[in-house]
């Protein structure tokens, strides 16, 4: 793969060409605090909006929507929901009410479990907060995935 780049004064990346790839080319534009608002290409284009203190607030013209005065995603541009503990940890994805994801955190706020249909990932940590496990399970293929 052969990148080119071009860049705004602001060091904004303006455009990369993929010369390999048929000189496929993307134009980035961006507001007055630099956040991505076009993304322009022949695959399609792309948009988005913000609210004043940063938040996505749409993608192509679907809306995001936040938890009040927490700035934690509740619904994105694809319909999911998300959930969180009181520490502002997402613990649910959900879709159409059915969870799709769950997570969970120790004590410390680490990540030590995930939960996707079938599969389970947990993880464990030593003294020092290192993670010195990572366990892999799946229910439906009846065996362990081993661990790290």
């Amino acid at each position: 793969m052969k990148l080119g780049y071009t860049y705004q004064d602001n060091s904004n990346v303006a455009s990369i060409t993929d010369y390999i790839n048929n000189n496929y080319t993307q134009a980035f534009a961006y507001d007055d605090l630099n956040r991505l608002t076009t993304v322009t290409s022949s695959a399609g284009n792309q948009s988005f909006t913000y609210d004043k203190v940063g938040n996505r607030m749409s993608k192509n013209g679907t809306n995001y929507q936040y938890y009040d005065y927490t700035n934690r995603l509740q619904q994105d541009h694809r319909n999911y929901t998300y959930d969180y503990d009181d520490n502002g940890n997402i613990i649910r994805h959900q879709l159409n009410a059915s969870t799709i994801d769950s997570f969970a955190y120790d004590w410390n706020n680490r990540f030590i479990y995930y939960k996707k249909g079938a599969e389970t990932v947990d993880f464990a940590y030593n003294a020092s907060g290192l993670r010195v496990k990572k366990h892999y399970y799946n229910k439906e293929k009846g065996g362990d995935g081993g661990g790290l």
